[in-house]
C-alpha cells in the first residue's frame, strides 16, 4: 500500500512537472503570455508571401511557435485575375489583378455569367488547401483585398441600378470603371451569399481587411474617390456612419448565418472623424483602424505585404531587419487587440521569425539594445568574424529603406519609374516621337500610361504627375540618390568580405546578395539617367530658335553644344549601366535577381517580362540607331 501511495504521488509528481513544461494549464499560459512583450494583443497574426503549400506550411509551422493565433492566405501571393487587362490600351486594371475581389472569386448566380469560373476556383482551391494546413497547426486565418471592388461594365449595363461609383484614377485610366453600390439591397445581398460561401469553404477565416478608394475599389459618395464623391443618386443622402455599418454588418452577419466568426475592418476611406464613425460599428467592426464601439485600434502592422511598399522592389530577397526591429518596438506599446506581423521578403523570413523570437526574449527600448539583438540574429547568420560586418551592412540597407521613402508616393520611384514607366526597358532618345512602332511597341504596351503620347513620351511623367520638375528638382533627387548609393556601396564592401570568409551555402548566400545589391545599383543609376536626361531635354524642347543655315565651324557643334553633349553622355552611361545590369542576369538560375513574369505572355504594367534580357538589349539597339538623331538639336 505504501509503495503503491509512492508511485501515485511520484506520478502525479510528474504529470504536474510535465504540464507546467507543456503549459496545458491555462493559468500557467495565460502567465506566460504576459511576460511577452506582446501579451496586450489577443490575435497575432503572421502573413509572408509564400510560392507553394510545402512553403506556406513550414512558415505557418514556425509562426505558431512563436505565438502566431492567425495566418494572412492572401499574401499578393495568388493568381492574378489576367481576364480583367481589358481592353489591353487601359492599364488601370493592372492595379487590380492582384487582389482577390470577394464577388469574383466566389460570384453569386447573378455575376457568374460575366466572371470567368476557373480563375476563382484556381484561387479557391489555393485557399482551401492554405486553410486546410492552418487547420491541421490549430491556427485561424486573416483575408485581406480591395473592396467594394469594380466589376465589368456589362454588369451594370444589364442592372444598373447596382452601378455605384467611378473608381478608377481618371489621370491613370483610359476606361471609366464602376464598383457596386454598398448601399444597394441587392448588392448587400450578393456579397451575403458571397462571404457565406468563403466562410463555409474556409471556415478558418475570422479577419477580413479590405482597402477601399485605392486600385479599382471604393465607397459611394467618398470625397477620397480619385474622381471625386460619386456614386448611386438613390443612396446620396445616407450618412456615411450608416452606409458603413450596413456593408460591414452584412459581411459579419452573412458569417455567422453559418457558423463563422469574422473581424472586419474597411481601411483608406479618409473620412473626416473616422472616430466618431467607429463609435456607431459594433466590436469587431472598424474603419481605418478604429474599432467599434469606443474607437479603439483595430490593429498595428509591423511590415507590410503590399508590393509597392517594399522598399527594393523589383530586386528580392535584401533583408530590412532594423525596419523590422523598430516596428516591433512601436508594437510593443500600442493597445491595439490584433497584431500584424508581415514579412516583406520570403527569401528572408527565416531571418525575420529569429529576431521575432529574441525580441521577445529581450525586448529592445534603445540603439544599443537594438545593437545587441542584432548581434545575436548575426550570429546565427555568420561566423564570429564577420558578425560586426553584417550588421553594419543592415544598418547602411536600412538607411537605403529611409532615403527611399523620401522620393515615394504610391510606390517607390524604384517600382513607378524603373518597372511601371519602363524606364529599365526602353530606350531614352532625344525624338522619341520618331521611334516606330516596332522600336517601341516592345515596352509601350506595358507602359503604365494612359494620357496621351507626349506625356508617354516624357520620361519624369509618372501616373499622371512629374518626378521632378527643372534642374533645381532633379538637384534635389540626385543627392539623395548619390546618398543612396553610397549606402548600398558601403553594404556591398561588407557583404562581399562575408562571403569572402565563409564558404559552401553560406558563401554562396551571400554572394547572391552581392548580385541582387548590384543589380539594385543598376536600378538607381537607371532612376539618375531617365530624370537627368529628361530635364536636359526639357530645355532643349522648351527654346524654339529654327536651325542656323550657317552654323558656326565645326558643323557638328551648334550653339547649345552643352545641351547635345551632355544627353549622349547619359545615354553612353544608362547604355552601358544596361549592359552592366544584363551580364548580372545572366548568371541569374533559381534564385531571382529581379522580378518578372515566369513566362512572356505573363508580362503586365506592373510586373517585367520573363524576356528581359531581349528587351533590354533591344532597348540598347534602338538607342545606338537613334545616335545620329543628337545632330538635329540646334539650339541657342
Amino acid at each position: 500500500m505504501v509503495d503503491n501511495f509512492r508511485h501515485i504521488k511520484l506520478f502525479t509528481i510528474m504529470a504536474i512537472a510535465l504540464f507546467i513544461v507543456s503549459g496545458s494549464f491555462p493559468e500557467i499560459q495565460s502567465c506566460r503570455a504576459a511576460d511577452t512583450p506582446f501579451h496586450q494583443y489577443k490575435k497575432i497574426v503572421f502573413g509572408c508571401y509564400t510560392s507553394n503549400d510545402d512553403e506556406f506550411e513550414e512558415f505557418a509551422t514556425r509562426a505558431k511557435e512563436l505565438g502566431a493565433t492567425h495566418i494572412t492566405i492572401t499574401a499578393e501571393d495568388l493568381p492574378l485575375s489576367y481576364w480583367e487587362l481589358k481592353p489591353p490600351e487601359d492599364p488601370y486594371p493592372a492595379w487590380v489583378i492582384t487582389n482577390p475581389g470577394i464577388l469574383k472569386i466566389l460570384p453569386p448566380e447573378e455575376l457568374q455569367q460575366y466572371i470567368p469560373k476557373e480563375h476563382g476556383e484556381k484561387v479557391m482551391q489555393i485557399l482551401e488547401q492554405r486553410c486546410r494546413i492552418l487547420r491541421k497547426l490549430g491556427l485561424k486565418a486573416a483575408f485581406h483585398t480591395f473592396e467594394p471592388q469594380m466589376l465589368p461594365e456589362q454588369v451594370f449595363r444589364d442592372h444598373p441600378a447596382w452601378r455605384g461609383p467611378q473608381v478608377d484614377n481618371p489621370m491613370r485610366s483610359r476606361v471609366d470603371r464602376f464598383a457596386p453600390s454598398m448601399s444597394h439591397p441587392g448588392v448587400l445581398d450578393m456579397y451575403r451569399r458571397s462571404i457565406q460561401e468563403l466562410i463555409r469553404r474556409c471556415p478558418e477565416i475570422d479577419i477580413l481587411q479590405m482597402r477601399t478608394n485605392d486600385s479599382g475599389a471604393g465607397i459611394e459618395w467618398s470625397d477620397a474617390l480619385y474622381a471625386g464623391p460619386n456614386g448611386n443618386a438613390a443612396y446620396s443622402s445616407l450618412k456615411m456612419e450608416e452606409r458603413i455599418s450596413r456593408f460591414l454588418s452584412t459581411l459579419q452577419d452573412a458569417a455567422r448565418s453559418v457558423g463563422g466568426d469574422l473581424d472586419v475592418h474597411v481601411y483608406n476611406t479618409k473620412e473626416n472623424r473616422e472616430d466618431l464613425i467607429a463609435t456607431q460599428l459594433d466590436s469587431g467592426m472598424a474603419i481605418d483602424n478604429n474599432e467599434g464601439p469606443d474607437a479603439s485600434d483595430f490593429k498595428y502592422e509591423v511590415g507590410s505585404l503590399l508590393y509597392y511598399r517594399r522598399a527594393f522592389a523589383p530586386v528580392p530577397g535584401i533583408p530590412r531587419p532594423v525596419s523590422i526591429l523598430e516596428d516591433l518596438e512601436k508594437a510593443r506599446n500600442r493597445k491595439a487587440r490584433r497584431l500584424f506581423v508581415s514579412i516583406p521578403d520570403r527569401f528572408n523570413w527565416q531571418l525575420y521569425l529569429h529576431l521575432y523570437e529574441l525580441f521577445l526574449k529581450n525586448p529592445t527600448r534603445s540603439l544599443a539594445s537594438r545593437l545587441e539583438l542584432l548581434n545575436q540574429v548575426s550570429e546565427n547568420e555568420v561566423d564570429s568574424e564577420s558578425g560586426d560586418e553584417l550588421v553594419q551592412a543592415w544598418f547602411s540597407l536600412h538607411e537605403v529603406v529611409k532615403l527611399t521613402k523620401l522620393i515615394s508616393g504610391g510606390g517607390t520611384v524604384f517600382i513607378l519609374g524603373c518597372v511601371h514607366q519602363r524606364w529599365l526597358t526602353r530606350p531614352f532618345v532625344p525624338f522619341p516621337d520618331s521611334l516606330t512602332f516596332d522600336e517601341k511597341n516592345y515596352y509601350r504596351r506595358f507602359q503604365f500610361q494612359a494620357r496621351t503620347e507626349e506625356h508617354a513620351n516624357d520620361l519624369l511623367d509618372l501616373q499622371g504627375s512629374r518626378l521632378v520638375n527643372g534642374f533645381g528638382g532633379y538637384r534635389v533627387l540626385s543627392r539623395i540618390l548619390y546618398q543612396i548609393r553610397s549606402e548600398v556601396r558601403s553594404a556591398r564592401r561588407r557583404v562581399q568580405k562575408i562571403a569572402a570568409r565563409l564558404s559552401g551555402v553560406a558563401a554562396e548566400k551571400y554572394a547572391l546578395l552581392d548580385k541582387r545589391l548590384d543589380v539594385f545599383q543598376c536600378l538607381v543609376n537607371n532612376v539618375e539617367h531617365a530624370a537627368h536626361y529628361q530635364i536636359v531635354l526639357d530645355r532643349v524642347h522648351s527654346i524654339e530658335t529654327p536651325p542656323d543655315p550657317n552654323p558656326p565651324y565645326p558643323f557638328l557643334k551648334p550653339a547649345d553644344i552643352w545641351s547635345r553633349q551632355e544627353l549622349m553622355r547619359i545615354a553612353r552611361e544608362e547604355i552601358d549601366n544596361t549592359v552592366a545590369l544584363i551580364e548580372l542576369l545572366k548568371t541569374e538560375n533559381d534564385s531571382r535577381l529581379i522580378d518578372h513574369s515566369e513566362t512572356a505572355d505573363k508580362e503586365y504594367h506592373r510586373l517585367l517580362g520573363a524576356n528581359l534580357i531581349n528587351q533590354l538589349t533591344q532597348k540598347i539597339n534602338v538607342m545606338r540607331d537613334h545616335w545620329q538623331d543628337y545632330k538635329k538639336i540646334h539650339v541657342n
